[in-house]
């Protein structure tokens, strides 16, 4: 039997389990549980989502639904739903690992192990990318749906930290615009950065939310969490901190990391939604954004691929999925009316 590499150099497990602890937990990652998943097969990869109107049940004036002996019952007008373009496109990286280097590699597991969980890692924060470039791109609001955090109606116009803020008065005014825009109903979800949400457990505001005074100035994540669900009836369960980060600069250049959801709260609509048919029709409830994935060959979800190549001798490993991202409530500009986005709210 030959002798590889990794036996005529002395490496230290230690080490390597240190070095494996750099790379960023999947847990740091929102995407899957910001937006609610709509499963296609391949003929409909590309299609409309109907979306029903809510004007149809909000009441209709000028009708007068009293009526005696044989008058005609009164007529109310119905409002066709929506249609909203959705189509499904394919990411699918792929790693070339040569066989030498799977021969003298000196990581703990397989080399095909390892570049297989980089391009699945690759899908995954491309997954984080569109859905934060989707729900915090204030340009895919309607006017009335975002403002700056210093230019918020009647707000502090101060950002988180600074002086003069109140930011629990900020975020329920932003609260309430998102209901008002919403046809009176409550956001069931909240989205924020992580730089906003670091900044806001230092804030004289949220600490009244805390409990007792001995606690106040312990203000761990998970106490954050519970602070903002109690100062905003959201569930706790329902507020997302966006915490990944990704890579700006290209192959062979300095490195440049910077945060994928900034600095941006946004009050949603994600929580009361299935896309599995109830007896009586769909399920009717407000939802924000939608991700439609198309299934693959091996069904819903990333699915893994490895082939071999003798052109230079290699092992390839690629992963695949195919999704689109979509508002379901648009205005004829197809701009977002759902929701309510909060930008710039940290110096």
């Amino acid at each position: 039997m030959g002798t590889s590499t990794s036996q005529l150099r002395a490496y230290s497990p230690v080490l390597s389990e240190v070095a494996s602890s750099t790379v960023p937990s999947d847990l740091t990652l929102i995407a899957d549980k910001v937006l609610p998943k709509v499963q296609v097969d391949g003929k409909a990869y590309k299609g409309q989502v109907w979306v029903e109107s809510r004007r149809s049940y909000m009441g209709q004036p000028g009708l007068n639904l009293k009526r005696t002996g044989l008058a005609k019952r009164p007529k109310i007008n119905s409002g066709p739903p929506t249609l909203v373009d959705y189509s499904c496109e394919e990411r699918g990286p792929m790693s070339e690992i040569p066989w030498d280097k799977i021969r003298r590699s000196q990581f703990i597991e397989p080399l095909v192990v390892r570049e297989t969980k980089i391009v699945v890692r690759a899908i995954l924060i491309d997954r984080e990318l569109d859905a934060a470039n989707l729900l915090f791109d204030p340009n895919k609001y309607n006017a009335s749906n975002t403002a700056a955090l210093a230019a918020l109606p009647g707000g502090s116009g101060v950002q988180v930290g600074g002086v003069g803020a109140t930011e629990v008065k900020d975020l329920l005014i932003a609260r309430n615009l998102c209901r008002v825009a919403a046809g009176g109903t409550l956001p069931d979800s909240l989205t924020l950065g992580w730089s906003v949400f670091d900044a806001l457990r230092s804030g004289t505001d949220i600490r009244g939310y805390i409990g007792d005074n001995t606690n106040r100035m312990a203000l761990t994540d998970d106490a954050m969490v519970g602070a903002l669900s109690t100062a905003l009836g959201i569930p706790k369960e329902r507020i997302f901190v966006g915490s990944a980060m990704h890579e700006t600069a290209n192959p062979g250049q300095t490195s440049a990391e910077e945060e994928i959801w900034g600095d941006s709260v946004l009050f949603h609509y994600s929580a009361n939604f299935s896309s599995i048919p109830v007896e009586g029709g769909a399920q009717i409830s407000p939802i924000t954004a939608v991700q439609i994935c198309e299934s693959l060959e091996n069904g819903p979800g990333i699915t893994a691929y490895r082939w071999d190549t003798d052109n230079p001798p290699a092992t390839c490993v690629a992963a695949a999925e195919s999704r689109d991202e979509i508002f379901l409530n648009v205005d004829g500009a197809g701009l977002n009316t759902l929701g309510f986005l909060v930008t710039d709210c940290v110096a």
